[in-house]
């Protein structure tokens, strides 16, 4: 057993942890990079701007600063005023974690079709998350000639408590995405469209995330390996819920509101999906005319007679049986999903 407050052992552990800040720094820039195309449709207004996405830029760029404030503190060739400079990144660190577990929890929101037992949960749970986060900022470090900052002294206590909260938190969202999508919905999807398609495997990964942390921060051995995963944990955390988002986002282009929220539960686009009649293959029209000739066959007409003393109107919904396009036939319904996605941000 090393004796972990001895000063050997202190120095091997700073030097893994700049390895590990270099490591995961590299991971999270290069995600970025990959990702910039979905700022720039924003920017050039491909993507229409709602109020989900406030939180999506917030927690990127809150790890953007964690990052680039991380590196300069190991990196950093003069000395530095550690202090303040950790200070910052704590805030900057619990925020990114903080604005993770909303984006996460928003997409479940929108899963559950905004439903006030769902929500009001949830909102409450996220309530407590940031109070929780925001005494964790208390953190001290020093310079050390030849390796830059070093953490001396974390409460340890405070931080357990925030990343095991994350950590129930993420069990939670967990937990009901499987419920809606195993339990309520009336087709059960596949192991593969659990992963790929509803993206369970972001919430599994955030819940692993702050596994780590958690531990070693119960364990208490020093102040350095206290703070070891807790940087990784907020990047790897932050990435799975911005994918979680582009994902959902990116699935339906053709939308120019994705990332709007329905406000009122809609059991009648329900009734739809969880029917036998396949939505995909409804098919209707609307016909505005003069006169008093017959209705478009399949349509909705609405008109005048000649008299001008009312108006006709007339309603027949089909069903196309002809076989369609590979394209249509896999096409996923307008009016919802099983999953609740179709409603989402």
């Amino acid at each position: 057993m090393p004796d972990w407050n001895s000063a050997a052992e202190l120095a091997t552990d700073l030097s893994a942890f700049m390895k590990m800040v270099h490591g995961v720094s590299g991971f999270y820039l290069w995600e970025v990079a990959l990702s910039l195309s979905f700022e720039w449709a924003f920017i050039k207004g491909l993507k229409k701007f709602t109020w989900p996405a406030l939180f999506y830029f917030l927690g990127r760029y809150a790890a953007i600063a964690t990052v680039v404030g991380t590196l300069v503190s190991i990196d950093a060739a003069s000395p530095l005023k550690c202090q303040p400079l950790y200070t910052f990144l704590a805030l900057v660190g619990q925020l990114t974690i903080g604005f993770a577990a909303i984006n996460l929890a928003l997409r479940v929101m929108a899963m559950w079709s905004m439903r006030m037992t769902v929500v009001a949960p949830l909102v409450a749970l996220i309530l407590g998350h940031w109070a929780v986060l925001l005494q964790g900022v208390i953190i001290s470090a020093t310079w050390v000639p030849g390796t830059g900052c070093s953490v001396t002294k974390t409460n340890h206590s405070l931080l357990m408590v925030s990343f095991t909260y994350t950590a129930v938190f993420m069990v939670v969202l967990l937990v009901l995405v499987v419920i809606k999508l195993m339990f309520v919905s009336h087709k059960r999807p596949s192991l593969a469209d659990l992963m790929f398609y509803h993206g369970l495997q972001y919430y599994i990964i955030a819940l692993l995330a702050n596994i780590p942390p958690a531990v070693l921060l119960a364990l208490n051995l020093n102040p350095i390996m206290n703070a070891m995963f807790s940087f990784p944990s907020g990047i790897v955390f932050i990435a799975a819920a911005c994918r979680s988002l582009r994902q959902l986002s990116d699935r339906k282009p053709e939308n120019p509101s994705l990332w709007d929220f329905p406000f009122t539960k809609n059991p009648e686009a329900d009734a739809v999906i969880f029917s036998s009649v396949d939505p995909s293959k409804v098919s209707s029209s609307l016909v505005f005319k003069s006169g008093e000739r017959e209705p478009a066959a399949g349509g909705i007409s609405l008109g005048t007679n000649r008299r001008g003393d009312g108006v006709h109107v007339q309603m027949d919904t089909y069903i196309v049986e002809d076989n369609l396009s590979e394209y249509e036939a896999n096409k996923k319904p307008q009016l919802g999903n099983d999953s609740g996605d179709e409603h989402a941000l």
